[in-house]
């Protein structure tokens, strides 16, 4: 195997490796489903005192989750924002700092920028869920690009190293992810919070993504959701990590030694 066919093989298993751990990262943040089962499970749940029943709090994590992830559509989170008020309201569990929407009060707009953060997101929550866009848009970008270098790279392997090169980079990639994400596992069995705050870390402005534990945007996304979310993502990582090892280890297997 020549200078480029080596070159492709450690890149190629540094992409496959990104490729494997954006997998995950794929269904918990491009899809609603997680969301709406562990906001089913655990929103409202660390604030009893809630306004909004549970329905209301899924409806929320799931507008929430669009906005910051998918499409950053403020009108369509502003019109869940209303919807669940006005339903709160209406069965008189709306008190002291609720948006008013009644006629003459001002535009619904108004109504929401200036009520307390117990019934909606206020502009810094609003601003920390434009932040995760930015940093969620950048991401996707950069996973898809890593998928194509490593479906180049992997191709020019096989090319010239054959079958065992490209099920050794499999092999590689898959073990190198499932180490790293056994030691944050344990990182975050031991520490949760403290590997929660230095991921925000990598990505936010610090005093940008504290908020207090009554806020909407807390009762929506309470620990025991993003810890939820974490244990999804190590999952189906773990899950592509060792089908990478199983299918490159039956090429390694199958191939011939090349020559």
């Amino acid at each position: 195997m020549g200078v480029a066919g080596r070159i492709a093989a450690v890149v190629g298993t540094v992409l496959l490796a990104v490729c494997l751990v954006g997998g995950g990262y794929a269904v918990v943040a491009m899809t609603d489903g997680p969301t709406v089962l562990l906001s089913t499970a655990f929103s409202g749940n660390d604030n009893p005192h809630t306004p909004f029943s549970k329905d209301e709090l899924v409806s929320m994590a799931v507008a929430g989750k669009r906005y910051s992830f998918d499409d950053n559509d403020r009108a369509a989170l502003d019109a869940v924002q209303r919807s669940i008020n006005e339903a709160a309201a209406a069965d008189g569990r709306a008190g002291e700092g609720a948006p008013d929407f009644a006629e003459g009060s001002g535009s619904a707009d108004a109504a929401l920028a200036s009520a307390d953060e117990v019934y909606v997101l206020t502009p810094d929550a609003l601003s920390h869920l434009d932040d995760c866009y930015a940093v969620a848009s950048t991401a996707r970008t950069v996973l898809l690009a890593c998928l194509i270098g490593a479906v180049v790279c992997l191709a020019l392997a096989g090319a010239t190293g054959g079958r065992r090169r490209v099920g050794a980079m499999a092999v590689a990639a898959g073990s190198a992810v499932l180490a790293i994400f056994l030691a944050l596992g344990l990182w975050a069995a031991l520490d949760f919070d403290g590997m929660f705050a230095a991921f925000h870390g990598l990505f936010f402005t610090a005093g940008t993504w504290t908020f207090s534990w009554e806020s909407l945007l807390i009762t929506m996304y309470p620990i025991a959701f993003w810890m939820g979310m974490g244990a999804i993502w190590v999952g189906v990582t773990a899950l592509l990590s060792a089908l990478a090892i199983a299918c490159g280890a039956l090429l390694r297997r199958r191939a011939k030694p090349a020559r």
